[in-house]
């Protein structure tokens, strides 16, 4: 896909301006929070997961994943979307 990605987070839009796939076995529900990363917020997907690096929530200015998460206060398997 090209340009922007987005899904909705506590009812706001979320731009995904950065992401990569993730490889991973582990049975978690799409779109669902899974950890922190170095990089950035690993989210599951219906294969894998993916990390989001850099997100721009609505709103406000861009900035990288994990200082959004901090402010966002992220809950074990919260869900995205």
């Amino acid at each position: 896909r090209v340009g922007i990605g987005f899904t909705q987070f506590r009812g706001k839009r979320l731009n995904i301006l950065t992401a990569h796939a993730l490889d991973g076995s582990e049975s978690k529900v799409p779109s669902q929070f899974v950890d922190l990363a170095q990089d950035g917020i690993v989210v599951a997907a219906g294969q894998g997961a993916i990390c989001l690096q850099r997100v721009q929530p609505e709103g406000k200015p861009a900035l990288d994943a994990l200082s959004w998460s901090r402010g966002a206060r992220l809950k074990p398997n919260e869900l995205f979307g």
